[in-house]
């Protein structure tokens, strides 16, 4: 089961406890805030996967490119190093 189902699912059953007539407006107020919050946060977790692979693959880029372009080793050792403090950066 993905995350992406998990997440539907938990939100079918919690929109399916709100409809129910025995919770006061106070729980469903409460329920509600609660919803929105998980949401919001798996939401930026999705993101935040997406962004570091886009980082990760952007400086893969920037290192096959340098690497293309400046060939000795010195200029390789260069490189590592910047890749190092990208990596180092980024986290």
């Amino acid at each position: 089961m993905s995350a992406r189902q998990y997440y539907i699912g938990l939100t079918m059953i919690c929109a399916s406890i709100l409809l129910t007539p025995e919770f006061e407006q106070l729980v469903r107020v409460y329920l509600i805030t609660v919803v929105a919050i998980v949401s919001g946060f798996i939401s930026l977790l999705f993101r935040w996967k997406q962004l570091r692979i886009y980082i990760t693959k952007r400086i893969i880029a920037d290192v096959m490119e340098e690497l293309f372009t400046q060939k000795s080793l010195q200029d390789f050792q260069k490189i590592r190093e910047r890749v190092n403090e990208r990596l180092k950066a980024n986290e």
